[in-house]
C-alpha cells in the first residue's frame, strides 16, 4: 500500500526518535509499504517519520537491492566530504547540493 507522505511542517519530522520494539508493529506490512511508497515517489530512502510513523527506522535502495535499517545508531562517520545533488519525498521537486561524509557506518 502507498502511505501518504507527511507534509514539511509536520512536527514529527522535526522530533528525535526513541528506538521501539520492532515486535510491537506489523513490521512486514511497515516495511513493504515503506518500500512501495518509496519506489512510486522514485525515491532512494524513506524514514518512517517521512510517512507519520514514530518509529526508528528506514529504508533504502533501488530496485536491484533493498536495506532496511531498524534502531540505528552511527558508529562512525568518515572525515572526507563530498558534495552531490540531492531530494528529499519531503520536499517534492526540490533538489539542492549537500556536503555529505563519505562513509558512514551503522549498527
Amino acid at each position: 500500500m502507498i502511505l501518504d507522505l507527511s507534509p514539511p511542517n509536520d512536527p514529527l519530522l522535526q522530533q528525535q526518535l526513541e528506538p521501539f520494539d520492532p515486535s510491537s508493529v506489523d513490521l512486514e506490512t511497515i516495511v513493504a509499504d515503506m518500500f512501495e511508497t518509496m519506489h512510486h515517489h522514485k525515491g532512494v530512502g524513506l524514514s518512517a517519520n517521512q510517512v507519520g510513523l514514530p518509529h526508528r527506522l528506514f529504508v533504502m535502495g533501488t530496485d536491484e537491492m533493498e536495506l532496511v535499517f531498524i534502531n540505528p545508531e552511527i558508529r562512525f562517520i568518515s572525515e572526507e566530504t563530498e558534495i552531490a545533488e540531492e531530494g528529499c519525498l519531503t520536499h517534492p521537486g526540490l533538489f539542492i547540493k549537500v556536503k555529505r561524509q563519505n562513509e558512514v557506518r551503522l549498527t
